[in-house]
């Protein structure tokens, strides 16, 4: 049978048997501490002798009513005698300063962590559970996790939510503008970011020029892959609104590019000066790659 703690002896408990020489007196040394007269069996010509009435007993000091000759034969029967303890009684509690671990700990149950597993127990070894883990609590994994394979394609190592703040600019002259509400909120998976911004009653104080951007992106483009998402303008005047748009994360840089979709020029850029109306809104979403 499997044991948690210190590993305990093949016989837990034995019983020992100490002859001892008459002295003539009452008064004679144990070599086993007992706790009272009873822990021991005392013996004086094969006679056995009643406790705390023949004698007495405390510690490693026998006391006999009356005395023993050195031709008696006189000896002690201890009653059990412990030669083991276990580390772990079976009803105490593990905690952090009774548990380490230098070996993999194998669990085939369930096993249930109500806080985290990091510093104390200290795991130095794996960790392998074959049922299910169940942990309410937070779990850390500074070096990242690991799914479907050991290999770096394989481990997640960053997962980030927030915000930022997302600005209408031109990419040759960013321009002025105020805003009456500007939201951008992020998600980033290992290198994949989704983000949206939400820019709303976008008022011109000096028209931008050059191609429409989006700036502000809370991680920077890949250099060799950009990405592509939807975007929704209104109040701007696009060839009297008969284009699709789109929005690209451009490669290398922090920002995202407006593009019509269907023209006679196919894929040119949106510029600024489409927008027509003082108090116009943006919508994007778009996933990108960064580094």
């Amino acid at each position: 049978m499997s044991t948690l703690g210190q590993k305990p002896a093949t016989r837990h408990v034995s019983t020992e048997k100490q002859t001892i020489t008459g002295n003539g007196g009452t008064s004679y040394t144990l070599q086993q501490s007992v706790s009272q007269a009873s822990d021991i069996e005392v013996f004086v010509n094969n006679t056995r002798q009643e406790p705390a009435v023949a004698y007495n007993a405390s510690g490693t000091t026998l006391t006999m009513t009356g005395a023993v000759n050195s031709s008696d034969s006189f000896y002690v029967i201890f009653q059990g005698k412990a030669i083991q303890t276990a580390g772990l009684p079976v009803d105490a509690a593990i905690t952090a300063s009774t548990m380490t671990l230098s070996e993999t700990l194998s669990v085939t149950g369930a096993t249930t962590l109500t806080g985290g597993v990091s510093g104390n127990p200290a795991f130095s070894g794996n960790v392998t559970v074959g049922g299910t883990l169940v942990n309410t609590g937070l779990i850390t994994a500074s070096a990242g996790v690991a799914i479907g394979g050991t290999g770096s394609a394989n481990t997640l190592d960053d997962y980030e939510e927030g915000t930022f703040t997302p600005t209408y600019a031109g990419q040759s002259t960013a321009g002025t503008y105020n805003y009456g509400s500007q939201l951008g909120t992020y998600t980033k998976v290992g290198r994949t970011v989704t983000i949206t911004a939400t820019m709303s009653a976008i008022q011109t104080v000096t028209a931008g020029v050059g191609t429409a951007n989006i700036k502000g992106l809370p991680f920077s483009v890949n250099s060799t892959h950009g990405g592509f998402g939807s975007v929704v303008l209104e109040y701007f005047d696009i060839d009297n609104n008969t284009n699709s748009l789109a929005c690209e994360a451009v490669a290398g840089t922090t920002f995202i590019r407006f593009w019509e979709t269907v023209d006679s020029a196919a894929n040119s850029v949106l510029d600024v000066t489409d927008k027509t109306n003082n108090s116009a809104d943006i919508f994007v979403t778009i996933t990108y790659q960064t580094s």
